[in-house]
């Protein structure tokens, strides 16, 4: 059953957005121009990274004058993949599209459009629904960094999973640094850290940490309380954060970034500051 409602989700959006497509072209009888997208189908449901390789056949009665492809996820601005002018009266190529690995949405829409000297327009359209399989998440344990007031690597770069000193690393690779802005007391741990590379963090203390996978951690961080620092850090407290989306260069989608679980193991505030550091576990 919740297949079959499923189905009718996914129809039902493959006919909206074709009937959009339709409404906003030339009438096939009527134009001057031809395009032909092949294979003929429509819809594909296929795997992250897959290539999808696709014949394009134009042709106008004047001449041509540019195509383009673009890329469009759902609440996301639509991306140029190619625009290339065209020559003459008709025009052949191959274009080969990368499934990205990892997007905000599930569903990818390509869009073709020739436009010819006479500026008369024809669209073709494919859908692509990427196959998300769960996976659970890889930890790192023993993780060191060190109080801000120690002299030691007070910062961190999750990515690597190495100890960083944040006065003498650039900004954009330090994910976590200590915090020690309290001037009344230059002997303990502050407890507090934000992120010179400008991540958020969501404390989750009931978060699952030991079974988590990409999805759940991905949910959780979207539905919690997203702050640019955290303090009053406690062992056992566990924290969720992400790395800003990029774009893909080669599909020319919104990548969503990784996501990392952090489980504060112990706290180190010995008297002095010298030795004063936080050990953690680190899921990715």
């Amino acid at each position: 059953m919740e297949f079959l409602l499923y189905m009718t989700t996914i129809n039902k959006i493959v006919f909206l957005f074709f009937l959009i497509v339709t409404l906003t072209s030339c009438n096939k009888d009527e134009s001057p121009l031809l395009l032909f997208v092949s294979p003929i189908e429509t819809y594909y449901y296929v795997e992250p990274l897959d290539v999808l390789s696709f014949t394009i056949n134009c042709s106008s009665q004047s001449n041509l004058k540019n195509l383009e492809i673009n890329s469009r996820v759902k609440n996301s601005y639509t991306n140029n993949i190619i625009d290339t002018a065209l020559n003459g009266t008709s025009f052949n190529m191959k274009f080969e599209y990368l499934t990205p690995q990892l997007i905000n949405e599930k569903i990818i829409y390509l869009e073709f459009i020739l436009y010819d000297a006479d500026n008369n327009t024809m669209q073709s359209a494919k859908i692509i629904e990427l196959k998300y399989d769960d996976i659970l998440l890889t930890e790192t344990a023993g993780h060191e960094m060190f109080s801000a007031l120690s002299g030691k690597q007070d910062g961190y770069d999750l990515i690597n999973g190495t100890p960083l000193y944040s006065a003498f690393s650039d900004s954009s690779v330090i994910h976590i640094m200590d915090v020690s802005n309290d001037t009344a007391n230059t002997d303990s741990l502050f407890r507090k850290w934000m992120s010179p590379a400008g991540l958020n963090f969501v404390r989750f203390n009931d978060f699952d940490y030991a079974n988590c996978t990409y999805l759940t951690m991905k949910n959780s961080y979207e539905a919690g309380i997203h702050k640019n620092f955290i303090d009053r850090l406690q062992e056992g407290d566990i924290l969720l954060t992400k790395l800003p989306a990029y774009m893909d260069s080669t599909s020319q989608t919104l990548i969503d970034s990784s996501y990392f679980a952090i489980k504060i193991i112990n706290i180190i505030d010995n008297n002095g500051t010298e030795f004063d550091r936080y050990i953690f576990n680190i899921k990715k």
